[in-house]
């Protein structure tokens, strides 16, 4: 599964769970690296081992208009 970094996270493409987190662009990059070369899970990452989740909301029926 590949992984991407956003802002200070490491994020898994295919579910959008972080993995990781820290502050040191260095720290990041390096780990996002070796995740990508293979360090990490043979597939998706199980959501129990992940540090966040990533959401996003859609509007309600309510709240949309019609014209």
């Amino acid at each position: 599964m590949p992984y991407k970094v956003e802002q200070n996270k490491i994020v898994e493409k295919g579910t959008n769970l972080v993995v990781y987190k820290s502050d040191t662009v260095d720290d990041i990059t390096g780990v996002c690296r070796t995740l990508n070369l293979g360090g990490g899970f043979n597939g998706f990452t199980p959501s129990f081992f992940c540090v966040d989740f990533i959401t996003t909301t859609k509007k309600s029926s309510d709240e949309l208009t019609t014209s």
